[in-house]
């Protein structure tokens, strides 16, 4: 990673939302007040935190998951989503352990349901960035990857774990191009991809990646921030490119951005991107003085 892009990565990733983890899956026969997916999520996550609100052990016992199932009786989810779901929802409750044995009861339901082994990883990252999370991260993406070859998605979370944890770009370059050449057109595949070419400092090839980016599949509430990410960093990428002209220009239309509406500027890279204006566009110092004297 070349010193002028080297940023706080684990923010460039961002959290991942509950919605990003409303997964589509085929749902027999399920009744048409249920067909929104993203409805059914908040539902059963809804259901779930009532049943853990009603079980409230602190003694950490197992959760009764034969009474849970018994509470969310909706047949015509399977056991392994609902399951799933109460994992999820008990993120902030009980123990890794625990939401573990819930995952692995799960996996036992339906050891094929590759939703199930991504939630589990993400779990595993939502307790912390250490050497358990980063084990059942990849080995998650790794047993997708093989049960599902062909969907490009197990693809994208390898090439997340070795650019994200790894730090390794060109290893989760080639996993992002293998997304990409499955069918993957989605706008956080393209995103990444473009940020691995960014931290190799292959410059044109990110400003074209950057441009690639479909902007739409990013605009969304827990998702628009990125937004900002990837405009500051393709300016960036125009400056290194030796695009001097159309650099100075996209910089001034970011400060002007944050200018006009400041509630942005803490979601930045206010620590490198605005050193970086000042200190390449010195014309543009007072201003970036001043955003950082608003902070």
């Amino acid at each position: 990673m070349t010193t002028q892009t080297r940023s706080k990565r684990m923010v460039r990733s961002g959290r991942i939302d509950q919605r990003d983890r409303a997964t589509k899956r085929r749902r027999p026969e399920a009744p048409s007040h249920h067909d929104g997916e993203e409805e059914l999520f908040d539902t059963l996550l809804r259901l779930a935190t009532a049943f853990l609100d009603e079980f409230n052990d602190d003694s950490g016992a197992p959760i009764p998951l034969d009474q849970y199932l018994s509470f969310v009786a909706m047949p015509y989810v399977p056991i392994a989503e609902r399951l799933r779901l109460l994992a999820i929802a008990s993120e902030k409750r009980v123990p890794w352990e625990i939401i573990d044995q819930i995952y692995a009861v799960a996996t036992h339901e339906d050891p094929l349901d590759t939703v199930v082994l991504a939630s589990r990883a993400i779990t595993a990252r939502r307790f912390g960035y250490g050497d358990q999370a980063r084990r059942v991260e990849l080995e998650a993406a790794q047993r997708g990857a093989t049960l599902a070859p062909d969907q490009p998605e197990w693809e994208y979370r390898l090439g997340m774990y070795f650019y994200d944890i790894e730090r390794n770009n060109e290893t989760a370059l080639t996993h992002f191009d293998r997304a990409i050449s499955l069918g993957a057109i989605d706008g956080l595949t393209m995103l990444y991809r473009a940020r691995a070419l960014h931290d190799l400092g292959r410059w044109d090839e990110a400003i074209a990646a950057y441009n690639d980016v479909p902007l739409g599949d990013l605009d969304r509430p827990w998702m628009a921030w990125r937004i900002h990410f990837l405009i500051e960093e393709r300016a960036t990428c125009l400056y290194f490119a030796g695009r001097r002209l159309e650099a100075f220009n996209e910089f001034d239309r970011v400060l002007t951005r944050y200018e006009t509406q400041p509630h942005l500027l803490p979601r930045t890279e206010h620590d490198s991107f605005l050193p970086l204006a000042a200190d390449k566009f010195p014309q543009l110092a007072e201003r970036v003085a001043n955003l950082f004297r608003s902070l």
